[in-house]
């Protein structure tokens, strides 16, 4: 994201969303937030593709 100009968040925790939404919002540019999860925590029956 930052080698394309934008702003590049990445999100670890819950509670850390909401901050970086705010930020990127407030960037006056094209942001990514990435959030990461972990495999165990997706819902039953739920899939990645």
């Amino acid at each position: 994201a930052e080698e394309m100009g934008a702003l590049g968040i990445r999100v670890e925790r819950p509670e850390e969303i909401a901050p970086a939404m705010e930020k990127a919002l407030g960037a006056g540019r094209p942001a990514v937030i990435e959030v990461m999860t972990e495999m165990e925590a997706l819902s039953p029956g739920a899939s990645l593709g």
